[in-house]
C-alpha cells in the first residue's frame, strides 16, 4: 500500500492543494519498505492530482481538501485529519 501525506514543514498540510511537498510511504505487511518526498511547490491542482495517480497512491492523509480534488481522486482514498497534526518527516522509517 502506498500512502501520500501532503506536508508543510513537520506537519500534515492544512490543505492538499497548498502543500509544498508530498511524502509518499510504501508499506507492505505492516512495515515501511520505501519512501520519497515529492516537491509540489510549483504544481497546479491537476498536476498534484496526477502525481498521486502516477505514483499509484492508495490513501492520502491530509488536513483538508477542496471539492474538486476529492471528486477527482475518489472519496475512499482520502483520510482527513485536523490541520496541524505533527508528523516526523525526518524519521528513517525502516521496517
Amino acid at each position: 500500500m502506498k500512502i501520500a501525506i501532503p506536508i508543510f514543514g513537520n506537519r500534515v498540510s492544512p490543505r492538499f492543494d497548498f502543500s509544498p511537498e508530498i511524502w509518499v510511504i510504501e508499506v507492505e505487511r505492516g512495515k515501511v519498505v520505501g519512501q520519497e518526498k515529492l516537491s509540489t511547490a510549483n504544481l497546479n491542482l491537476p498536476q498534484r492530482l496526477e502525481q498521486i495517480t502516477s505514483n499509484r497512491v492508495d490513501k492520502v492523509i491530509c488536513g483538508g481538501i477542496d471539492g474538486l480534488s476529492r471528486n477527482q481522486a475518489g472519496r475512499g482514498n482520502w483520510l482527513i485529519y485536523k490541520p496541524g497534526y505533527r508528523v516526523s518527516t525526518d524519521c528513517p522509517c525502516q521496517g
